[in-house]
């Protein structure tokens, strides 16, 4: 029988770092080579004095089977030293599997610089905006965890990256209870970088506790994005006079979202009265503003000269006159992004048409609006380094009328992206319009009736040569219309560069043999159907 010694020796303390895994390793071979070499005798022994194979023996005396019991009697005083060290070696690999999962160091993050994975926590720590949900679930949510506190429990690498990144600290939404200890601990690991804060107001005077003293201790003389979810008009002002009361160094709010939570149905509301939720605040120095469910603020019009960003969403209430929204926009000479969701206004056919000029807008989105609310900014504003125009009329949207080709001709020279949603191109318009779009590269075509002769239009006069995306949605297609022969020019033209980029989504009535066409031909093509079924296809044509 193969005997093999071991002989074990604690390792140098001077020696190498890895001389305990070297050791380990060596160990381990040792051992695989000794079980290699027990197999082997364990099965010799097994054949020779298999019982089946001794049955056929004739005794030869009467001590004849001797040799038989002594072996078996040998075999069964080791059958527990067998399981013994059976259960040490799975004991090993336990304790060896549950070392390794300790460390994440394997984990392909963990070899990227820790300036990487601090960029990258930063990322995942930044805050989702406010926005009002569909109708079915739109109660808004309580704030959870801090993303932060989860991600420094990940690993120790983690946890001394993420002390060492005051940013990942700086979003602060108080999810936990009084006296807020979670929340003033990330305000003390975020430094003086600039901060997030989101106040909801109804739930943090639920809870009976005014967050102020505590914000006024570490706020001083820093910039803040600050989000206050309100239920009444008075709350914000409120608020945003006593975060910086008696403070020598006030903070600097830079960007600011106001958002109506209506105190009864504990929803943001669709409608307001034309005398409720009109707040004042201050407007120095905030660079971007979003109002949820509420009407701009009564404030010195010159204040919105520094603002940037501006959205407006779900404000409905037939007391808001254009003529205030168009005095604000008149004085946002450094505006450079406008958004306006669901806004409603009165109608006045004395309100100002004089032009307003953006000259620093990029920007416009208009989604959710009546046609002639679309139409008359249209005719009003003047954005000559516009790069980004999407235009949704969810209501009336005859009352856009001509308003297209009175914009586009002042302001489509940086023009790129056009995305249009139920925005009629009446006949006579079409070939001006997209002769005004000349160097669009993104075009989407929403519950358009003039998707059709639009795309012919575009294709019989090579028209927008440097079109390289196109979406297609929600259009019913008549197979006896030339819309699929339109796509086809436009993937493999013979007079033009070919259509990069081709979606196809929720349309009716498109013939299955052009979209099987489509996407064998098409660089990047992707069609949705009706019931949401998404088939993409990319190819190197």
């Amino acid at each position: 029988m193969y005997q093999m010694e071991t002989h074990l020796r604690t390792p140098d303390s001077s020696a190498p770092r890895n001389a305990a895994l070297a050791a380990w390793l060596m160990s381990l071979d040792n051992l695989a080579h000794s079980i290699e070499l027990y197999t082997t005798d364990a099965s010799t022994l097994r054949r020779e004095y298999d019982p089946d194979h001794l049955a056929g023996w004739e005794p030869v005396s009467d001590g004849a089977g001797t040799a038989q019991t002594d072996i078996f009697s040998e075999i069964d005083k080791r059958i527990g030293k067998m399981e013994d060290m059976e259960a040490q070696l799975f004991e090993c690999r336990a304790a060896m599997q549950a070392f390794r999962n300790r460390s994440t160091t394997l984990v392909p993050i963990n070899r990227l610089p820790s300036e990487c994975v601090s960029q990258i926590l930063t990322m995942a720590c930044t805050p989702e905006p406010v926005r009002k949900e569909d109708s079915n679930s739109r109660r808004p949510q309580h704030p959870g965890k801090p993303f932060c506190l989860a991600l420094s429990r990940v690993c120790r690498r983690w946890r001394n990256i993420a002390l060492d990144t005051p940013r990942v600290w700086a979003c602060i939404e108080f999810p936990d209870a009084p006296r807020f200890r979670y929340s003033e601990l990330m305000l003390e690991r975020s430094g003086g970088r600039p901060l997030y804060l989101r106040l909801d107001n109804p739930r943090l005077q639920a809870l009976g506790q005014n967050v102020l003293h505590l914000l006024r201790r570490y706020i001083s003389n820093r910039y803040i994005s600050l989000t206050v979810i309100i239920s009444s008009r008075r709350e914000a002002e409120f608020i945003l006079a006593r975060l910086d009361e008696h403070m020598a160094h006030p903070p600097q709010i830079i960007e600011l979202v106001l958002a109506i939570l209506d105190d009864k149905t504990q929803e943001f509301p669709d409608m307001v009265g034309p005398d409720e939720y009109e707040v004042s605040v201050p407007m120095n120095g905030i660079r971007s503003l979003h109002l949820i469910s509420i009407r701009l603020f009564q404030c010195i019009i010159p204040a919105c000269a520094n603002l940037v960003e501006l959205r407006l969403s779900h404000i409905s209430s037939l007391g808001y006159a254009m003529r205030r929204l168009q005095d604000v926009l008149r004085s946002c000479h450094q505006l450079a992004f406008l958004h306006l969701n669901d806004v409603v206004t009165s109608y006045n056919h004395k309100d100002s048409r004089d032009p307003i000029m953006m000259r620093s807008l990029r920007v416009i989105e208009i989604v959710k609006a009546r046609g002639w609310f679309i139409g008359l900014l249209l005719h009003t504003l003047v954005a000559p380094v516009l790069e980004t125009l999407i235009l949704e009329a969810a209501y009336e949207p005859s009352g856009v009328g001509r308003s297209l080709p009175v914009f586009l001709p002042t302001s489509n020279q940086h023009l790129r992206r056009l995305s249009l949603m139920d925005i009629p191109v009446l006949q006579d318009d079409l070939v001006p319009t997209l002769e005004d779009i000349p160097h669009i590269s993104f075009l989407q075509l929403s519950r358009m009736e003039s998707a059709t002769p639009l795309l012919e239009a575009l294709v019989s006069n090579r028209l927008c040569l440097h079109l390289e995306s196109l979406v297609i949605e929600d259009i019913k297609c008549d197979p006896e219309t030339s819309i699929s022969t339109s796509l086809r020019k436009l993937v493999q033209p013979d007079d033009r560069p070919p259509l990069q980029h081709l979606v196809i989504q929720r349309c009716e009535g498109f013939d299955p043999l052009d979209i099987t066409w489509l996407r064998a031909n098409a660089s990047d093509f992707t069609f949705v159907d009706s019931g949401g079924e998404t088939d993409s296809t990319s190819s190197l044509n």
